[in-house]
């Protein structure tokens, strides 16, 4: 089993609309730990720590199901960052 973390960034209408709270059920469900954050310039900024192939599954979550029913996802861009041992769980801020 290979530990990994990726930070996403989504762009698109992601905030007010319930998107952080949807990609923490997904990343609790797939078994993530790790966050998402609204950002100053209407982003999401996801950090996703877990197994590698469980990490390609929430990437293609992401990517290819729009949060219902009034968010809307343009872009995924991510990135293959370190490991932080410290994570035990899943949080938005």
């Amino acid at each position: 089993m290979t530990i990994q973390a990726i930070q996403v960034q989504v762009t698109g209408r992601v905030q007010g609309v319930g998107f952080r709270y949807f990609v923490k059920l997904e990343a609790k469900r797939l078994g993530l730990v790790g966050s998402a954050t609204n950002q100053a310039d209407g982003s999401v900024l996801a950090l996703a720590q877990g197994e590698e192939t469980v990490l390609a599954d929430f990437i293609d979550f992401l990517t290819h199901r729009q949060p219902a029913p009034y968010g809307r996802v343009d872009a995924v861009q991510q990135k293959i960052v370190a490991v932080n041992p410290q994570l035990t769980r899943f949080e938005t801020h």
